[in-house]
């Protein structure tokens, strides 16, 4: 099913509904009034970045998961579930180190 905006107003639409995007002057006067509350109260307001899979630890271990599965060829239902348990008994706690300092994220 597509669940784009189209998607969703053609559906809507068929069934006698409106759908209306009503976020951005309130979300932008929202965004403003938090930065500089956050900066009155002594925060530093950071921004992330774009999406980027790069930047996500999560998804340097999915590409660890992967990649031991494809290595194991697992064909049935059975082998697949072994080969999932011993896909993430591969992952060690040095792994998730390195995965979060190599996404920028510091430690003490």
């Amino acid at each position: 099913m597509d669940c784009s905006l189209p998607a969703i107003h053609y559906v809507l639409s068929d069934m006698g509904l409106t759908y209306k995007k009503r976020h951005s002057a309130l979300a932008n006067r929202t965004a403003r009034t938090s930065r500089g509350r956050a900066k009155r109260g002594g925060a530093e307001v950071l921004f992330l970045p774009a999406y980027s899979p790069d930047l996500n630890p999560i998804e340097k271990m999915w590409s660890k998961l992967k990649e031991f599965l494809r290595s194991v060829e697992a064909r049935s239902r059975p082998s697949l579930i072994e080969a999932i348990a011993s896909a993430l008994e591969t992952i060690t706690a040095q792994d998730v180190i390195n995965w979060l300092a190599s996404c920028g994220f510091r430690f003490i």
